[in-house]
Order: structure tokens, then sequence, then C-alpha cells
């Protein structure tokens, strides 16, 4: 029973969520959101491309209640945060950036680009690429 109590604080703190500190994965993947339709990923530096979709899959999941069958947008390619000075974010929306607002519209020559879309559960695949279980 004790390392059930042990593991369960572990695996809680894990991904945590608060107004100030965003979404926190366990690899160090963060999340924050821009506005109520956009959120940014924030992947670590140097980090494989599979960051961002994992940690947008995560948190959609986890925080927006999305189904395994929603679709994920990309409405701001790779590059310097809006919510992180961090230059590997990517910002994301559960909408195409035609039915959002306050996404940053960048395009980038690297990373998830402008307008690409994947299903959450495909999304979430990346994660055995990103090493999440680091």
């Amino acid at each position: 029973m004790k390392r059930f109590v042990v593991l369960g604080s572990v695996m809680l703190a894990a991904c945590s969520v608060s107004a100030s500190e965003g979404y926190r994965m366990i690899n160090g993947i963060d999340v924050n959101a821009v506005n109520s339709e956009v959120f940014e990923v924030v992947a670590r530096t140097g980090g494989p491309i599979a960051d961002f979709w994992c940690g947008a899959s995560n948190f959609a999941r986890d925080e927006l209640g999305a189904s395994w069958q929603d679709y994920l947008y990309v409405v701001g390619g790779a590059g310097v945060g809006v919510t992180s000075a961090s230059p590997s974010t990517v910002q994301f929306a559960m909408a195409p950036s035609s039915e959002i607002s306050g996404a940053s519209g960048r395009d980038s020559h690297w990373g998830p680009e402008l307008g690409d879309k994947m299903k959450i559960q495909a999304a979430d695949v990346e994660c055995q690429f990103s090493n999440s279980m680091e």
C-alpha cells in the first residue's frame, strides 16, 4: 500500500497544472495557454520534433478533455514563444487557424508547420519518440 501511495504522488507531480506554472510533463515539456483557444508547447532545447506533438496530445487529453479522435492543429510554427522565451515552441489549437484567434500564425522551416494537423491518438504515439519516460 505504501508503494502505491508514493507512486501515486510521484505520478500526480509528474503532470502538474496551475494557473501560474502551466502544464509540465515528466520529461520537461511544458505547455502554456496563450488564450482560451491556443496553447503553446515548449519543448526541450535540442529535443526531438516529437516533443511538440507529445506535449500537445497530453495537454489536450488531460486539460481540455479532448477525445482520441479529435484533431490538433498547428496554428503557429516552431520558433520563439509567446509564453516563454524558449526558441523551441509551437502553438496548437483544437480548430484550424481560420476558426480561432490569438495565434502567432508563424510559419517555420523546422518542426511542425503552420496548418499541420494530427489526430490526438496519432500525436500520442509520438511520445514514444519523445523519450517521455526519462
